[in-house]
C-alpha cells in the first residue's frame, strides 16, 4: 500500500513523483513476492542499475550522432562509464539515476531531430522531456532547449517551417501542461506559497560569500592534497563553486578519510584520478579555442548546459550551502557536458597533432586510476 508520509518526512515532498512512483512499484512487488524489506531496496536498487545500463546505450547512439573520429567515440564512452560519480548513479536510490537516462534520451533524440527533422524524433524528445521534467523539475531546462533548437530550424529550413510552427504549438502545450501540474503539486496553501524544493542553511556548509573569488577560482593544488570533495572537507575546495563542481563530477562528494588511513593507496588512486582528470579541464579550454569553427549544432549544445548553470546559481543564490553545489544538479546535462568536452579535445589533437599521443595516454592512465579507485572503494566498504 502507498501511505501518506508522517509530517515530520515531508524532505522530498516538493519532488517530480515519476522516479518515486516507479521505485514504488518495484519495491511493493519484490515485497510481494515474499522478500523481505531490504531484498525489496536491493530491488529498488537494481532499478538504478538498469537505468545506468540504458543510459551507456544511449550514450554510444549519442556519440556516434556528434562525433566522427573513433577516438572522440571511445573518449566520450570513457567519461560515461569509467567516471566513478557516474558509476556510483547505477548503485544508489536516487532519481538522479532515471534523470541522468532520460535527459541523454532527450539529447539524442533532439540532436537526430536537428539533423534528420524526422517527426519520430520531434515526439519522443517530447517525450523523453516530458518524463524528465516529470522525475525532476529542473529537466524543464531541456524543453527550453528544445524550443530553441526548433526556432534555429524555423530560421534555418524554409521548406517546414509551418510544419516547425505546429510542433512549436504542440510542445509549447505540452510544457504547460507539466509546468502547471508541478504548480499544483507543489503549491501549499497555508504557507501561500509554492515549494519546489525544501532545502535550508545546513549548519557548516553556508557559503561565506557568493562573490567573484567564489564562481571563478580554481584550486586543483588544494583538490589533490584533499583527495575529496566533501560537504565538510577543506574550505579551498568547498567555497569554490569551480573546484567542488569539477571534484564532485570525478569522485562525487562523499568522505573518503576514513579509508585513506587503512592502507594501501586509495589515496593516491584519489590523487591519480583527480590529476589525470584535468584531461576534461583541458577539454573546456580546447573548446574555448575552437569555438569560432564550430558549426551552430555543436555551440546548441552549450546552451543546454549554460541553461543549468543559470539553475544552479538561481539555487544557490537562495540556500547558499555547499551540497546545493554538487555536479549531480547536472545530471539532465551530462550528455552535452561530455560531447563538448570531447570535442575541444578532438580541435586541440587537429591543430596541435602532437597532442594526441598525450591525451590518448592520459586517457588510458585515468582509465586505470578510476578501475582501480572504484574496486578499491568497493572492498574497503
Amino acid at each position: 500500500p502507498f501511505d501518506l508520509p508522517q509530517p515530520d518526512k515531508d524532505l522530498q515532498f516538493p519532488q517530480q513523483p515519476l522516479y518515486y512512483l516507479s521505485s514504488g512499484v518495484v519495491y511493493n512487488a519484490a515485497l510481494a513476492s515474499g522478500f523481505h524489506d531490504g531484498e525489496a531496496m536491493q530491488a529498488v536498487r537494481a532499478l538504478s542499475l538498469l537505468y545506468s545500463a540504458l543510459w551507456l546505450l544511449i550514450a554510444l547512439a549519442l556519440a556516434r550522432l556528434y562525433l566522427s573520429s573513433a577516438l572522440a567515440v571511445n573518449l566520450f564512452m570513457a567519461f560515461m562509464a569509467f567516471t566513478p560519480s557516474f558509476i556510483f548513479l547505477g548503485g544508489v536510490i536516487n532519481n538522479d539515476a532515471l534523470n541522468a537516462v532520460l535527459g541523454i534520451w532527450a539529447f539524442y533524440e533532439i540532436g537526430a531531430y536537428l539533423q534528420r527533422r524526422y517527426k519520430r524524433h520531434f515526439w519522443r524528445a517530447s517525450l523523453a522531456i516530458a518524463l524528465a521534467a516529470l522525475t525532476k523539475i529542473s529537466s524543464l531546462l531541456l524543453a527550453l532547449y528544445f524550443v530553441a533548437v526548433l526556432l534555429l530550424l524555423y530560421y534555418r529550413v524554409r521548406d517546414i517551417r509551418l510544419r516547425i510552427k505546429s510542433e512549436i504549438l504542440i510542445f509549447g502545450l505540452m510544457v504547460l501542461l507539466l509546468f502547471g501540474f508541478a504548480l499544483i503539486k507543489s503549491h501549499i496553501p497555508a504557507n501561500e506559497e509554492f515549494r519546489f524544493v525544501n532545502s535550508a542553511l545546513y549548519g557548516n556548509q553556508v557559503i561565506p560569500a557568493l562573490d567573484l573569488g567564489y564562481f571563478a577560482s580554481f584550486h586543483p593544488l588544494a583538490l589533490l592534497e584533499a583527495a575529496q570533495s566533501h560537504v565538510m572537507g577543506s574550505n579551498a575546495v568547498r567555497f569554490s563553486l569551480p573546484t567542488y563542481l569539477y571534484g564532485t563530477m570525478m569522485i562525487g562528494e562523499f568522505d573518503y578519510a576514513r579509508h585513506f588511513t587503512q592502507g594501501g593507496f586509495f589515496k593516491l588512486s584519489s590523487q591519480l584520478v583527480l590529476l589525470f582528470g584535468m584531461l576534461y579541464v583541458v577539454g573546456g579550454i580546447g573548446l574555448a579555442y575552437a569555438w569560432r569553427t564550430l558549426v551552430i549544432d555543436y555551440k546548441m549544445l552549450l546552451v543546454a548546459v549554460g541553461l543549468n548553470m543559470v539553475l544552479v546559481v538561481h539555487f544557490l543564490s537562495g540556500y547558499w550551502v555547499v551540497c546545493n553545489s554538487d555536479f549531480r544538479y547536472f545530471t539532465p546535462t551530462i550528455g552535452a557536458i561530455g560531447l563538448l568536452i570531447v570535442l575541444g579535445l578532438e580541435a586541440l589533437w587537429e591543430r596541435f597533432v602532437w597532442l594526441k599521443s598525450k591525451i590518448i595516454w592520459s586517457a588510458v592512465v585515468l582509465a586505470v586510476a578510476e578501475g582501480y579507485w572504484v574496486v578499491t572503494l568497493i572492498r574497503l566498504t
